[in-house]
């Protein structure tokens, strides 16, 4: 609304942001089955930390909206292969348990990080929240630069030598 797009075109941006989110989980799942989990996640990462980098970057409208929509599939990317990788690596008593407490952590960051965002972004100015949505990514990716799955689902075990 700072940038004068009115409050419907607001809500279409939201709309899409979602359908990147839920829209593509099925596909994302087979891709997450034919590429490896690694892939999906790594590309995923890199889509949300893109599109946060895309949004403050400009007031155009479209390009707000692309930059909030390839949060959504990043995101799902993420969703999708992060369960499918828990699934492969705990056992089925765990399973459950696992996938719930992943679940919990990122319900919980969903409804953090938009609260944490207004007043930041109100302090820093937008440009902070594109840095943040980025800097959110380089854990994840260094733990997943780490991860060696030869064939989807399939994981060597590291040896680390103390």
């Amino acid at each position: 609304s700072h940038h004068g797009h009115p409050l419907s075109h607001i809500s279409i941006a939201v709309s899409i942001h979602v359908i990147g989110m839920f829209g593509f989980s099925l596909p994302l799942g087979r891709l997450a089955d034919r590429l490896g989990r690694r892939a999906v996640l790594m590309a995923g990462l890199v889509l949300a930390g893109g599109g946060s980098v895309l949004v403050p970057v400009t007031s155009s409208y479209w390009t707000i909206t692309a930059g909030i929509f390839l949060v959504g599939v990043g995101g799902s990317c993420v969703n999708v292969a992060a369960t499918a990788l828990i699934a492969d690596t705990t056992l089925p008593a765990e399973r459950g348990r696992a996938i719930g407490a992943n679940d919990s952590i990122s319900s919980a960051g969903a409804i953090l990080l938009p609260l944490a965002a207004g007043p930041m972004v109100e302090l820093l100015g937008l440009t902070s929240l594109g840095i943040l949505g980025a800097g959110l990514m380089v854990i994840p990716m260094v733990l997943l630069v780490r991860l060696r799955e030869p064939r989807p689902g399939v994981y060597e075990e590291r040896v680390v030598l103390a």
